[in-house]
């Protein structure tokens, strides 16, 4: 079974030399392609990059566009998606987003009767909070649901999309439930926390935050609670891992907040130095509007981190509300203040939860566990549009 995947991440194609937070995306590419026969993988990438084709693995290839800007993308990765498919036999097509990735794959469907599986990795469909933030997401809300009816099956990561699409009219059996697994052992072992000591270790305790910088991502709803939670706490740290175009703004709140002495803006850390972070940290935020099912609170549950999460799409997959951490309802301050404060005041709390996250995530969340479940769900829908012909 040969796969072609069209999609939007670059980090795929990117070398050694530019990745820094793409985390373990090629490595994964790795892993599903050892249940296929090859997977080839068109990815947008700026044509600044000058990046080339290249072998990622034993049978997986990745084809850079080297696009201009999206509406060339779309036209760079029909191109190349073309002479592939003339050249190898492609059974299925999957893409990455419902957007213009799914754009690429659904007229590659029309031109060559192959069938289509369109990934959602989000809870943005139809969603107020999503479309407000531009007025490009209307046009890209109504593409999206016009080609997740066009596909023949759907890959969604969180039981809440499961619901929402059955209840949208997509048959439960073109629905497959399948989450971006991650490496669990590399998040398993105790690590060596000395090389943080001398920058971290005047703090008695450390709230983390992994991820992009954006409006969707909610900081200003943490770094509003800090000022709370250090009225109490005053000797805790707020650390934030990532960037992205709210990170002026960002830092202006922390010194209007007058908390800037206990925020500290990481920046990008290189996926491979990510697990000493969480080694390090008492309690993981996710304070999202909405979110796909975030690969940093799988990691953090997987080092066995207490987590806390606002009630977006696939955290209450892997977080049991009370068990292993906490769910909070999107924006509240109250609840985020009071949860944080629980969990500071109880360190055999924070060790409970910890591990029974971790126990969880070895089972649940491991790729190498997990990752033949892509390959079925490829031969289920191209046996079933074979016996439709």
């Amino acid at each position: 079974m040969n796969v072609l995947n069209i999609a939007w991440d670059p980090a795929a194609a990117l070398t050694d030399d530019l990745e820094t937070i793409s985390g373990d995306v090629r490595n994964r590419l790795i892993e599903y392609g050892k249940y296929v026969e090859s997977f080839h993988v068109v990815t947008y990438t700026n044509y600044c990059l000058s990046l080339k084709q290249r072998k990622i693995g034993n049978n997986v290839f990745v084809y850079p566009t080297s696009s201009l800007n999206a509406l060339t993308y779309l036209f760079d990765a029909l191109k190349i998606s073309i002479n592939l498919i003339k050249k190898i036999k492609i059974d299925i097509i999957t893409a990455q987003d419902p957007y213009l990735s799914g754009l690429v794959g659904f007229l590659l469907k029309k031109m060559f009767g192959l069938p289509l599986v369109i990934q959602i990795h989000g809870d943005e469909i139809d969603r107020y909070i999503w479309l407000k933030e531009r007025k490009a997401n209307y046009l890209l809300n109504g593409l999206g649901k016009y080609l997740i009816k066009k596909a023949d099956s759907i890959r969604v990561d969180s039981s809440d999309l499961v619901s929402y699409f059955i209840e949208k009219g997509i048959p439960k059996e073109h629905i497959f439930l399948i989450p971006v697994y991650i490496f669990t052992k590399k998040f398993f072992n105790n690590l060596d926390k000395s090389k943080f000591s001398e920058e971290y270790g005047k703090y008695d305790n450390i709230i983390l935050y992994v991820g992009r910088l954006s409006i969707e991502k909610n900081i200003p709803l943490l770094l509003k609670s800090a000022k709370t939670v250090l009225s109490k706490f005053p000797n805790t740290l707020f650390l934030i891992l990532g960037t992205g175009p709210e990170l002026e703004q960002l830092k202006r709140l922390a010194i209007n907040l007058k908390i800037e002495k206990n925020v500290v803006f990481e920046g990008p850390v290189p996926h491979k130095e990510i697990s000493g972070y969480y080694a390090i940290c008492d309690i993981f935020v996710i304070p999202s509007t909405h979110e796909g099912r975030s690969i940093a609170l799988a990691e953090a549950i997987a080092s066995g981190c207490p987590v806390i999460s606002t009630d977006v799409s696939g955290a209450r997959d892997v977080v049991d509300d009370g068990y292993n951490g906490y769910i909070i309802p999107l924006n509240d301050k109250s609840a985020l203040e009071q949860r944080i404060i629980k969990l500071l005041s109880d360190l055999q709390l924070r060790k409970i939860m910890g591990n029974r996250g971790r126990s969880f995530a070895h089972k649940e969340l491991d790729i190498e566990q997990n990752a033949f479940k892509l390959a079925e769900m490829y031969h289920k829908v191209i046996t079933r549009t074979k016996s439709k012909k």
